[in-house]
């Protein structure tokens, strides 16, 4: 069995958020679990390394979304949309 990747994206505009996001990342560091971070997830919490959201999905076995994150996209009447994207990489 391989080591598990987790792959964390938080909503970096929320107060306590770097906070949050390196409480979880320890706790899965814990179990031996990795965890990649998503690109300014990765700057609020002072790591070095972020991904983007599409190839975070695609390197992870699984995403934890801490908060809601904004999508980069409008919705039809101009509103700011919302995602949770999780996926399963198939073995």
């Amino acid at each position: 069995m391989h080591t598990k990747t987790i792959g964390l994206i938080a909503h970096t505009g929320k107060r306590g958020v770097a906070e949050l996001i390196n409480s979880i990342a320890e706790e899965f560091e814990r179990f031996s679990i990795s965890i990649l971070f998503e690109k300014e997830t990765a700057r609020v919490a002072g790591k070095q390394r972020g991904y983007p959201v599409a190839e975070l999905g695609g390197i992870t076995d699984l995403l934890v979304v801490a908060g809601i994150a904004p999508a980069g996209i409008k919705g039809a009447d101009g509103n700011q949309e919302f995602f949770a994207c999780i996926r399963k990489r198939s073995v």
